[in-house]
């Protein structure tokens, strides 16, 4: 799971996870024509019910797999 990897890497998970998503801010606030942002992440996606090996778009958008504290 990229659980696991972040926490080999710490650097990299920092990079993708905090780094990214500051990118992503500054662009959006940059950019005048964009009204907002929604962030939502694999959590909110695809859970972490029963989740095993890598996750990747073959898994699709699951659900039922969400927990009801995501959902909010």
């Amino acid at each position: 799971m990229q659980i696991l990897r972040i926490n080999k890497e710490k650097r990299l998970g920092y990079e993708v996870n905090v780094i990214g998503t500051q990118n992503v801010c500054k662009a959006v606030d940059e950019c005048k024509s964009v009204k907002g942002l929604i962030l939502t992440g694999t959590w909110h996606t695809i859970g972490e019910r029963e989740i095993n090996g890598i996750v990747d778009e073959s898994f699709g958008y699951r659900p039922d797999k969400v927990e009801d504290r995501a959902r909010l």
